[in-house]
């Protein structure tokens, strides 16, 4: 087993050294007076176990366990911090840093010392584990399964964190929508796994050409959604939309299937609008008229559509409404022959009663 042990005293580093080698376990011990040099050792080596005096002149052992925690080393040796402080108060303060156990110099003997060692080294066990289904929660619970990138929660959380960092900063933030046109059709005509494998597909496109970007998120069945910061204008903003409209140039191969696909962005700016939740919804408003103008188009919120987006909205709802209520009113109109003047038919009309919206 490889030691570290960490202590500017030499008369406390050969009472550990003693107590080691009174076991019937092997060590390989490195030793160091400073902790310095301890810090040094444990980012270029590997120790199971680091015993780490607390009380050091320039840098005491709750600073390197600190240090330790902003490191990739923190998880890789169990530590082991020994004090002649026996104040409660300091050794959970060294557990909360990271230590995995705390020992008195007082009661180190051979026994004691190598209980705290399997102690430790099992505690380091048990965070590791907990540390990864942690990560793997997290991944699940930010991650979209299917493309690997980010979910509609995890994106619009994000998106509060730039724009609220980003203020002040030169350049707009753009929010950019794309829905992919006719999905529907892709997945009635070869199934869903067809649909899946282009849903994949335009994922991995999408990191082959915007590798410096890393918030790009999948929101909705077909729908992703993209943020680029640093934004000068529309100008730029426009390019990298027709940028991610060349992913869709090629067509995606399926089971010998060719699949030729387009797709309908929307973009929104910060320029004057600075909430994740407006962003994203004038961008989806922006989406849904590029979808109306034809498909396979980029379109840039502007106020009028919201208000004719809104307009059509509350009409819809009406409509929906005066069905349930069978409100709408009949009317039958004439249909007269051009020479002898007799009715020969009606014509029905439905009509919206008055007052309603129009």
């Amino acid at each position: 087993m490889n030691v570290l042990l960490v202590d500017d005293q030499e008369i406390d580093r050969e009472l550990v050294k003693q107590a080691l080698y009174c076991s019937d376990r092997s060590f390989v011990i490195t030793e160091v007076s400073n902790a310095i040099d301890g810090l040094s050792k444990i980012k270029s080596s590997h120790y199971d176990v680091v015993l780490l005096d607390y009380q050091m002149p320039v840098m005491d052992g709750m600073e390197v366990l600190l240090e330790l925690q902003t490191t990739s080393c923190k998880s890789r040796s169990a530590v082991i911090v020994i004090s002649n402080n026996r104040d409660d108060d300091l050794m959970l303060s060294c557990i909360n840093a990271g230590a995995q156990d705390f020992l008195l110099k007082g009661e180190i003997s051979s026994t004691h010392l190598i209980r705290c060692i399997k102690q430790s080294q099992t505690r380091l066990e048990l965070e590791n584990k907990l540390n990864e289904s942690y990560n793997q929660m997290k991944e699940l619970a930010e991650r979209d399964p299917l493309t690997g990138f980010f979910n509609r929660s995890h994106f619009e959380t994000s998106l509060d964190s730039l724009l609220a960092t980003s203020r002040g900063i030169d350049g707009a933030v753009a929010v950019m929508l794309l829905d992919i046109d006719g999905f529907k059709m892709i997945n009635d005509s070869l199934g869903h796994d067809a649909g899946d494998y282009v849903l994949v597909d335009i994922a991995d496109r999408v990191k082959h050409h915007f590798r410096e970007s890393q918030l790009f998120a999948r929101i909705g069945g077909d729908e992703f959604a993209f943020v680029f910061s640093g934004i000068k204008g529309g100008s730029d903003a426009l390019a990298i939309a027709e940028r991610i409209m060349t992913i869709f140039d090629s067509p995606f191969e399926f089971e010998g299937h060719q699949i030729f696909s387009s797709a309908s962005i929307g973009i929104s700016l910060s320029a004057t609008v600075m909430e994740a939740e407006k962003l994203i919804k004038q961008a989806d408003i922006a989406m849904y008229n590029a979808k109306n103008s034809g498909k396979n188009q980029i379109c840039f919120f502007e106020e009028s559509l919201e208000r004719a987006f809104f307009k059509c909205f509350k009409i819809e709802n009406e409509l929906r409404e005066a069905l349930t209520n069978d409100s709408f009113a009949i009317f039958y109109q004439p249909i007269c022959h051009c020479k002898s003047k007799q009715i020969v038919g009606f014509e029905a009309l439905v009509r919206w009663p008055k007052g309603k919206t129009t």
